[in-house]
């Protein structure tokens, strides 16, 4: 008898908490990876490029990340692209959807090269947006409209893509 309860007690335990980490797309402790494709609308009048992504959940509503921006320009012998440090916020944040403000410090990259010289600017600034998660379970479709503030240039871009959570 006493080894049937314990038994019992074990499966509720262990069903209560399936059920409680199913409400929470994003949970303290996961590691999600992903990758999408992003337009920037003042990169060479307009450009798309490739984006990746990790993060790091601190907490149930913040997570912490890196992730960069390849432009896939058109332009010959010109690459730019973005690293950046974000921080979400989750303001909604269950078993479907996940709505968070995102903040951090940008960075924009770009270089030039041709007749043997080579040409390079780089500019600091910040980052400031929101995103949307939508939850498959490991898998979720996310999009991100997003306006980086940088000392000589502002830009309005948009990323959606995948992530896997871990």
């Amino acid at each position: 008898m006493k080894r049937t309860l314990i038994s019992l007690g074990t499966g509720l335990a262990l069903i209560m908490m399936i059920n409680v980490n199913a409400h929470a797309q994003n949970a303290e402790g996961d590691i999600t990876v992903g990758g999408g494709l992003g337009y920037g609308f003042d990169v060479f009048d307009g450009e798309i490029g490739l984006n990746l992504n990790g993060y790091y959940s601190i907490t149930d509503d913040i997570r912490a990340g890196l992730d960069i921006f390849y432009y896939l320009d058109d332009v010959d012998n010109f690459t730019a692209w973005e690293l950046n440090a974000l921080v979400n916020y989750f303001f909604v944040n269950d078993e479907e959807l996940g709505v968070y403000a995102l903040g951090g410090l940008h960075r924009f990259n770009a270089s030039a090269s041709g007749g043997g010289f080579t040409v390079s600017s780089s500019s600091t600034g910040l980052l400031i947006g929101v995103g949307f998660q939508y939850n498959l379970d490991p898998v979720s479709l996310y999009a991100e409209p997003r306006f980086s503030v940088v000392s000589n240039w502002n830009q309005l871009s948009v990323t959606a893509g995948v992530r896997y959570t871990f």
